[in-house]
Order: structure tokens, then sequence, then C-alpha cells
């Protein structure tokens, strides 16, 4: 398979996401209580939630604005409002914008720095060098007072570099080490490492430990997202690799697991949650979260196939003391009782997925991004939340939100491609994942360029509601970062 990068909105359909201006945001989101210890955004420290978007494909009338962009948006008492757009051109980002640069391809949120504020990791596989093209670079901008500001970039060692491609495409954040310090993994194709993992704490000067490789290559396949999480239980992050290995006349989906350690990584055996036709430019994307609550962390992964009478999947891998278990395996579709929507061709149901206790039970729960569910006739896309328990992840409680939902603003478009990224996380701060969804719309936007919106949905002790849910944009991209 040849390297190309990869954009979190094209796994079924391609589209293009521009950066316009407009933002339409209602509600209030309380300071966090002390007693939830739930995880939050919050760039500039003010005790009030903050949302990251990227847009890596841009086009408009801003030069600035070609090689991609990042945007957050800050939180406040009235809700989130205040808005910043970060290009490579801003002040104090290092890097030029340039066409294709794809700056906000991935986003990882953290406090690198342990200074009290999250930053931002930004990926951008496209960033052109001379004399390789393509190259891609990571870059840190960092937390403050006022919000993000500067950036750092995070670089493998130049020997090892000069033939990489595509550096940043996918990007994942633990402590691989157990040292106590975040540390910061990074797909890159490269003749060392098909991932490097850059080793914390870090500064605004980069990392303080020699990089680490991972070679998946070794185990016979290209590598293009990554997952984060302890599977086996010991209290240090392990890495899910996910990519594809190509075959006669079909692709093979394929993952293996890097099991971090004080001493490093240790590599497991290459499995294949897929092999047969997808559509082209088709990934699979994962998530590591603790779904029965038995100590170990479980991998998720969407496969959002769309061939003849497949719609897509997830397969889900339970942790073990000793890795991910190839035994106790399961995978749920529209067709898994319980859960909502009708099992249809061009579903791409798994176009995303992301982990996080909606109902504060203790067990997480797995949104997935159905991105062709179709209503009322056309693939307008859609979002079904499956939910954590005892026994891992079930069918029992599932629930399914379009354009069509009640409070849910918008109608359904054939463009609008509801669910092509999710992502759970505590936006109001009070102990319970809340559900930002992308609608990577092509709709002109009020600069004649295309929109890309999100919406908000709130968790509550009944699994997620749209009443009083938000609608953000036009103009914030397609990738979420929380």
């Amino acid at each position: 398979m040849p390297n190309q990068p990869l954009r979190r909105t094209l796994l079924c359909v391609a589209t293009v996401v521009a950066v316009s201006s407009g933002l339409l945001i209602t509600g209030s989101f309380p300071r966090a209580s002390a007693s939830t210890g739930a995880s939050v955004v919050d760039f500039n420290g003010d005790g009030y939630s903050d949302v990251a978007f990227g847009a890596p494909d841009v086009v408009g009338d801003d030069p600035s604005l070609y090689g991609g962009s990042v945007t957050a948006v800050y939180g406040s008492a009235d809700g989130l409002g205040e808005r910043q757009t970060i290009s490579q051109d801003s002040e104090g980002v290092p890097g030029t914008a340039e066409y294709d640069n794809a700056f906000g391809q991935s986003l990882e949120p953290a406090d690198l720095d342990r200074d009290g504020f999250t930053d931002l990791v930004v990926g951008s596989p496209g960033v052109p060098h001379d004399p390789q093209g393509g190259r891609g670079s990571v870059t840190v901008l960092w937390g403050s007072p006022d919000g993000l500001s500067g950036g750092t970039l995070l670089s493998p060692p130049e020997e090892s570099f000069d033939e990489a491609r595509h550096y940043g495409q996918d990007l994942a954040v633990a402590d691989f080490d157990g040292d106590g310090a975040l540390d910061v993994a990074a797909v890159a194709y490269a003749d060392d490492a098909d991932v490097w993992v850059l080793k914390g704490p870090f500064t605004r000067t980069g990392a303080s430990g020699a990089p680490v490789p991972i070679k998946t290559s070794d185990v016979a396949f290209e590598p293009s997202s990554l997952a984060a999480g302890d599977v086996d239980g010991d209290g240090v992050g392990d890495l899910a690799v996910m990519g594809y290995s190509a075959a006669t006349n079909q692709l093979v989906l394929t993952a293996v697991l890097a099991e971090g350690g004080p001493s490093g990584f240790t590599l497991g055996d290459a499995f294949h949650p897929y092999s047969g036709r997808v559509a082209e430019g088709t990934h699979m994307f994962g998530a590591i979260a603790d779904f029965d609550r038995d100590g170990h962390g479980d991998l998720a992964v969407g496969l959002p196939v769309k061939y003849t009478d497949e719609s897509g999947s997830v397969n889900v891998y339970y942790g073990t003391g000793s890795g991910l278990s190839m035994t106790r395996t399961q995978t749920l579709t529209q067709d898994t009782p319980g859960v909502p929507g009708t099992v249809e061709a061009e579903d791409c149901f798994g176009s995303d997925v992301s982990a996080g206790d909606v109902d504060g039970d203790g067990f997480p729960d797995l949104a997935v991004g159905v991105k062709g569910e179709m209503v009322d006739g056309i693939g307008a896309g859609g979002v079904n939340l499956l939910r954590g328990g005892s026994s891992g992840l079930v069918g029992e409680g599932a629930q399914l939100f379009t354009q069509a939902t009640s409070e849910i603003d918008g109608d359904p478009e054939t463009t609008g491609l509801f669910g092509a990224t999710v992502r759970l996380g505590d936006v109001t701060r009070d102990g319970r994942a809340d559900l930002l969804v992308s609608d990577p719309s092509v709709d002109i936007g009020p600069d004649s360029s295309p929109g890309g919106y999100a919406y908000a949905l709130w968790g509550t002790s009944e699994g997620l509601t749209a009443h009083d849910s938000l609608l953000l944009g036009p103009g914030l991209g397609s990738v979420l970062g929380n």
C-alpha cells in the first residue's frame, strides 16, 4: 500500500472542510466539583471546560489557513463562546502555513509540562520539508492563563528521520514507561520506526528523554491510527497500533498491542479485525477502556466497511493480565439486540469510536459514528451509544442520534456526514461524559468557503440527552480533540 496522509473524515467517502466564521452556542457549564474526579480540558485554567477542533483540509481566501488550522472554543459561566483559531502562521507557532500541510489532522489534549494548563498536541502529516516532501511534524500548543499560546516542535532524531513520511498522522498520549510523566506517540513512516514515542516530561524546549521507536513493519503492516490505555492492568500505558496490509484483491485491517513498561515496549502478535473488500480510504480507529471494570483495558475497534451486505461493525478485544484476548471477543452492529438502527450497505458503522462514562455508573460507554446512517431516505449520518456493564459492552440500553432527533438542530443532508468523528468527554464538568459529534458539511459558510459543524449532547444518569443540545459552527473543521 502506498503511504498516504490519513484524514479522519476519509473513512468511507471523501469530504473537504474549511474554516469560516460564525458560532451558534448557548448553555451554561458549571465549575467542576472536587468530588467528580473527571478528566477535563481547560486550556486557560479558568475552571471551565474548553474544546478543540482541527480543520486540516482548508480552502478559502485566507492564505494563513491553507495548511490547516486548529480552533479552540473556550468555556465560561455562560457556556462555550470565545473562539481562537491557530495556524502555522500564528505568532509563536513554529513552521509556515503551506498548502496541504494538514495542520490539525490529529489532536490530543494533555498537560505535558505539568503546569496545570491543558496543552494541545497537533499532528501535521503533510508538512513539506526540503529535500523530502510530506515528512510531517508534531507541534505542542501550550496552555496558559491566556489560552493556547506559542508552540514547540516535537521531533525524532534527525539522523533517523531523513526518509520519514506523514509524521503526526495520528497521536496518542499516556505514561508508557511508568515514570509519572506523560509521553507522546506519533505515527511516522520512517526507516527506523513506524511509530515514535517521545518521552516526557516536556518543557517548551521539547522532550526530555530519548525517543523510542516502534517498528510495526516487522509484523508486516503499515500503521495509520493509535489508541492508548492500560490493557494488562499494571498501571502503565499500552499502545494499540492499527493499520493495514495488502493482500490479493483485498485489504487486511491489522492491529498489534505494544505493551508499555519501564524497560520499553513489548510488541505482541499482529491480529486482523477485518480482511476483505473495503472502500478506498477506509481506516479503522480504536478506543481502549475498561468496559467491564475487571481491571484490564479493552480495545474497541471500528470497522466502517460498506460493501454488499456489510455496513460496518465494532470489534471488541477484552484485556487480560497478558494483553488482549483473542478468544474473549465480540462483534457489535446495528443487528445486535437492543442497538437501534437498521443494517444498511453504506452505513459506515464504526466510522469513529470514543469511550467515556456517560451515565456515571462507573462503566465506560462507547460512542460509535455511523456517518452513512440512512435518515429519511438519505445517508445523512448518525451516532450510536453502546453501554458498558459487568459483562462488557452490550446492546441493551443503546441509543441512536441523528439530525432528525428531536432538539438536535439542522436537517439531514446527503452531504452532512453527521457522526464522521465522535468524542466523549466531560464538557459540563459534572462527572459524566458528554458527546461531541462532527458534521463536516459542505454547506457554504458566510465567507463562501465550506462549513463544518459540531454538536454537543449531554450525559445524564439515563444516558445521553439531546435536550438543550448545542450547535457549534460553521467552520470548526472535522477533527475533534477531546
